[in-house]
């Protein structure tokens, strides 16, 4: 069931009406029918919004309440280990919650029993907000990554959140651009999540906001462990451990009442989201979902048909294919505009709305995506410097010859010597990438952001195992999370990231690393632990095409008058966040065929069109 989450808390005792609270749960302009349920008392209002089905239908639920405290909960999201939860809780009390109230009042339970630790007990996706008149105090809670965003804001003497931005800015909200947000964005230095507007914040994932008695705290409800595991090598135990983890996150995301739809790519990822549905279908556990696939009739280098096709007639599973030949890149900014409250849009943005068109006329609720699929299970080279330190020389020399023998003699000289260079030289490696943006920096910015350029992310034996753990908390995730649900709300369904699973995650980082990366190979792991449930074409693929060599050709055929028109003009030069001459430069150079130059083109395009946006001049009909 996707849901809009809001509310507001009066800071200066004046009322707050309900229509207010209503328009703040509005969702942000879409063409899809809702329904808004809200709660208030003592100053504080909550609101929960359901979108309907295509026919008309609804599946409401009102905020959660309990009698006997007068606590109140709204919850965005879903809670995996419910039904664990309620035999720990073990109370009628409890099971009264979830039966009237359903998983809500499961986490309405367990704060009245744990108090605002509950929020590390849960598993699953989630953004929560909760009432307590005994305290009077105010709780926003996001799960371990921010699957479900929460922005807040304190504005006319009343704190407020929601699920999207856009509602705040509805609400009345000030939106003004934290240009230092749009700095950080564009040169690639945020290292965390933020909102792009002042006086607009966000809940950081596996973090609680809360608000009463004249202050607003923040504090860490979970965190990843801290340190990389004892050092030892894949023994085989793994791959079982790794099956049941994986299969059980993909289980509880697919056995709920919505109809569930699996993009399906043909690669590793998506294929063993699809593989494993496919095959607890196939033994009656759950309802098989309905795969849903891109194809290119005149880019045959991109198409991955051929493997797709494979895995839904491995599992016999509804296998829709959607041609995306004209699913051009920003063709419909103006039906996003409601929701462009961040820079962040990415260049297949055309390609997901085709897939989620059909989806929702098809009748489904939910979406499965692969979100940090590449960051968690493709592995690491780097880790035999890991083994060389702390003595498992034998284990070395035999992974680096299996790389050798397999061709991937660079990817074992990468792991045994890079991570033992200075920072500097690392730094100079990666210096061709950085050095682009960096020559569009103004000098005073350069000054101003010089410690904070990009850094590598291998910097010691134990720096492949940092880089993974930094992936989890990476901005880079948090935006497109953010993105992925403002997306689901536009589209009225619920999105699901199966490969953030906690379990799966904590899996990773307490795994060996050989489990993942072996023999010059990626993804090892998920490719023996789903053996049996993979086609061997897809299994044992070692290619994987991917539609950026059409993107970018798309866009030097339909974007350059845009770009070249943007750049001319440039919002980003006015604000002096670039250096002009060399931005219109690089544009030129990319459209000439420089492929290097994507990073830097995609960066200053997206965050111009954003900043036209906020200024009121945003024309891309050229």
């Amino acid at each position: 069931m996707a849901r809009v989450i809001a509310g507001a808390l009066s800071l200066d005792g004046a009322p707050i009406s309900d229509a207010f609270v209503r328009g703040l749960a509005t969702p942000p302009a879409g063409a899809l029918a809702y329904d808004v349920r809200t709660w208030a008392g003592d100053g504080a209002h909550l609101a929960q919004t359901t979108f309907c089905e295509p026919s008309g239908g609804s599946e409401a639920a009102s905020p959660a309440q309990d009698e006997n405290t007068g606590c109140a909960l709204v919850l965005s999201g879903h809670i995996d280990n419910a039904d664990d939860l309620l035999d720990e809780l073990g109370s009628r009390a409890a099971r009264g919650l979830a039966e009237r109230y359903g998983e809500s009042g499961c986490v309405l339970a367990s704060y009245l029993r744990w108090g605002r630790t509950a929020a590390a007990r849960f598993i699953g996706e989630f953004a929560v907000a909760l009432w307590d008149p005994r305290t009077r105090k105010l709780l926003l809670a996001c799960d371990h990554v921010a699957s479900r965003p929460l922005y807040h804001a304190v504005s006319r003497g009343r704190f407020i959140f929601a699920s999207t931005a856009a509602q705040l800015f509805g609400a009345g909200v000030a939106r003004e651009v934290d240009e230092t947000a749009a700095v950080t964005f564009l040169y690639r230095l945020d290292r965390d999540f933020r909102s792009f507007h002042r006086g607009v914040d966000t809940v950081p994932a596996a973090h609680t906001v809360e608000v009463g008695a004249g202050r607003i705290e923040l504090y860490r409800h979970w965190d990843w462990p801290s340190r990389p595991p004892a050092t030892r090598v894949a023994s085989g135990v793994e791959i079982e451990e790794l099956r049941g983890i994986f299969t059980e996150a993909v289980r509880c995301r697919l056995a709920r009442r919505e109809p569930m739809a699996v993009p399906l790519s043909g690669g590793m990822d998506s294929s063993s989201v699809a593989a494993v549905a496919g095959g607890l279908a196939g033994r009656g556990d759950l309802v098989a979902p309905r795969v849903y696939s891109w194809i290119w009739r005149t880019e045959p280098s991109v198409d991955e048909a051929r493997y797709s096709a494979a895995l839904a007639e491995r599992h016999g599973l509804d296998h829709v294919l959607i041609p995306a030949d004209r699913a051009w890149p920003y063709s419909e900014v103006d039906r996003w505009r409601p929701f462009l409250t961040d820079p962040y849009l990415p260049p297949h943005d055309a390609l997901w709305r085709l897939l989620l068109e059909r989806a929702r006329l098809d009748g489904a609720r939910a979406v499965s995506l692969t979100t940090g699929a590449d960051q968690l299970i493709s592995g690491s080279p780097d880790y035999l410097a890991d083994w060389v330190a702390r003595g498992h020389w034998l284990s070395a020399a035999r992974e680096a010859r299996a790389r050798i023998r397999a061709g991937s003699s660079r990817a074992a000289l990468r792991g045994l010597v890079l991570p033992f260079l200075p920072l500097a030289a690392q730094r100079w490696r990666r210096r061709e990438a950085a050095g682009f943006l960096e020559q569009m920096m103004p000098s005073e910015l350069a000054r101003r952001h010089a410690s904070e350029l990009p850094v590598p992310a291998i910097t010691g034996p134990s720096g492949w195992w940092e880089a993974l753990r930094g992936a989890v908390g990476w901005s880079g995730l948090g935006r497109s999370l953010a993105y992925h649900d403002r997306l689901a709300i536009l589209y009225g369904l619920e999105f699901s990231h199966p490969y953030l699973d906690r379990r799966v995650v904590d899996f990773v980082l307490r795994a060996p690393p050989d489990l993942f990366y072996a023999a010059g190979r990626t993804k090892t792991g998920m490719r023996n632990a789903l053996h049996d449930l993979l086609p061997p074409l897809v299994r044992d693929r070692t290619d994987k095409p991917n539609p950026y060599p059409w993107l970018r050709r798309v866009y030097r055929e339909r974007l350059a008058p845009r770009a070249r028109a943007l750049a001319a003009d440039s919002e980003l030069e006015r604000r002096g966040l670039v250096t002009g001459e060399p931005l219109r430069q690089f544009v030129e150079r990319y459209i000439g065929g420089d492929d290097r130059l994507f990073p830097v083109f995609w960066y200053s395009f997206v965050v111009e069109v954003w900043l036209r946006q906020e200024a009121g001049r945003l024309d891309l009909s050229a």
